[in-house]
């Protein structure tokens, strides 16, 4: 075998160490109404950083002269980088529609700045969008073993090419060096078994390399535990977060969203029961406890959203088995007080939601119409703020891998637009009582100017699902100081 083309593939297996890529799906929608140009946007990220995000923009008046668009990253403590501002163009053969594409070098929480211009107007909307891994990444026996086949043929078929390409119009020379004592048959199959050997070794610290950054970059689910305690009075959830990134204070602390600390939706294992709860911190910083809604024993699935000082939010999960020998008796706490805003699964006989034209089925990655109607005995009822919105809901994969708790305004986290939005810093934040005030009054009450009517209608901007599977949405909306809630079962084609 010739030592040049030895030498040249042990460093091209060097090199393929530096092309790694780290994969991370998102579709984002948000709906703009609060301006005199309303529009829709949505952004479809990458799986991977760097990447490009693909955005596509609906405006709901005529005229528009130009949509420019660039991304900003926010640093838990500081404002990063900015990319240069892109141009949207118009979409062929679609009315008052526009895309653009933007570059996220790296993986973080950004704000995607909109600028919209219309005959002298213009309008400015701010878009949250969060950009981290999310699944978990493992390497099995069965992985390990693919790993080993791959390099060995891969090996195989590159010393094959290699060996012809460099024999190519040197045939004699290289005839010559397979006969001569330092190019014997042992030689060949050391070098062969180096480079197998080079190959597998890369193959995993490939691996490796991308489970750690995926690890570094995985704050889908905050390492938290969850038990339920009694105080010889009532039934109390409990959390605690262990993570050592909030422990050791690597992150920020958390601020209200729609004036709730954390929002939490409790969700049992078939489906059947919905809560959507609002715990309390304790002074630890740690700690959140919640009182147990009515619901009988059996495992719950627990959906956890939380806002840091920076606008960064994502959403921790867990498991508890409500079961009266897992509950642990601790007389030391004291009960939480019942958010009136805490709601859950029960029989309104009188009151029913509708899913107008809902459908069983739909296809991947295009639009899904979320439009209702709330009823009672059969007639329009006026719909009530709930939480500054006309509506909230709870979108679940029924296999656990999806989660989102949609808005009429859309995916979008609310808290963290409002801190994009005033340029706020963590110091900010904590020393300006004012600037938190107005995160959570009713100034940024987003009900009177979205998707909703006086009539019983209310809408979310159509939803864009990515995973082929079955899915529930849990709709609630607040009529006569009442939370009505219900559940829809669709699927995602593939």
């Amino acid at each position: 075998m010739d030592h040049k083309a030895f030498r040249w593939a042990l460093s091209f297996i060097v090199t393929l160490q530096l092309a790694t890529a780290h994969i991370g799906l998102r579709y984002i929608v948000y709906e703009y109404k609060e301006g005199s140009i309303p529009l829709r946007v949505y952004l479809k990220l990458p799986e991977s950083a760097p990447g490009i995000v693909d955005i596509s923009f609906k405006s709901f008046t005529d005229n528009i002269d130009r949509i420019s668009v660039n991304s900003q990253l926010k640093g838990f403590v500081q404002v990063g980088e900015n990319s240069s501002r892109n141009i949207a163009i118009p979409v062929n053969g679609e009315e008052n529609t526009f895309s653009s594409k933007l570059p996220l070098f790296k993986y973080g929480a950004y704000s995607i700045n909109v600028e919209v211009q219309q005959n002298g107007k213009i309008e400015q909307v701010i878009i949250p969008v969060n950009f981290f891994a999310s699944e978990n990444l493992e390497l099995d026996s069965i992985g390990l073993s693919v790993l080993f086949v791959t390099a060995f043929f891969v090996s195989f078929l590159g010393i094959f090419f290699i060996r012809n390409a460099y024999s190519y119009n040197r045939k004699k020379e290289f005839e010559k060096i397979l006969k001569s004592k330092n190019n014997s048959r042992f030689l060949q199959f050391a070098e062969i078994f180096i480079i197998i050997f080079m190959i597998s070794y890369v193959s995993i610290k490939w691996w490796d390399e991308r489970k750690t950054n995926y690890d570094q970059n995985n704050y889908f689910n905050l390492k938290n535990n969850a038990k339920i305690v009694n105080n010889e009075k009532y039934d109390i959830l409990k959390i605690n977060i262990v993570d050592k990134k909030w422990i050791n204070e690597k992150m920020p602390n958390l601020i209200p969203d729609h004036g709730k600390i954390m929002h939490m939706y409790m969700v049992s294992d078939d489906f059947k029961y919905l809560a959507h709860l609002h715990p309390t911190r304790s002074e630890d910083r740690n700690s959140f406890l919640v009182r147990m809604p009515p619901f009988d024993e059996g495992v719950y699935s627990l959906y956890m959203d939380i806002t840091h000082e920076t606008g960064f939010s994502h959403t921790m999960t867990n498991k508890i088995n409500y079961n009266r020998k897992n509950i642990i008796i601790d007389r030391s706490i004291t009960t939480p007080l019942i958010d009136p805003d805490d709601s859950w699964t029960q029989d309104l006989d009188a009151i029913k939601i509708t899913w107008v034209d809902m459908q069983s089925f739909y296809e991947a990655e295009k639009d899904i119409p979320m439009r209702f109607k709330i009823e009672k005995n059969g007639k329009p009822t006026p719909i009530q703020s709930y939480m500054g919105m006309g509506a909230h809901a709870a979108l679940i994969k029924n296999d656990g891998s999806v989660f989102a708790h949609l808005h009429p305004t859309g995916t979008i986290n609310m808290a963290s637009k409002n801190i994009y939005e005033l340029g706020s810093k963590k110091e900010q934040m904590i020393d300006n009582k004012n600037i938190e005030l107005d995160l959570i009054n009713p100034k940024h009450d987003h009900f009177s100017n979205h998707n909703y009517s006086v009539n019983g209608e209310v809408g979310f901007p159509p939803l864009r699902l990515i995973k082929a599977g079955d899915y529930s949405v849990w709709v609630q909306v607040k009529t006569e100081n009442k939370i009505v809630t219900q559940k829809f079962n669709f699927t995602i084609s593939s």
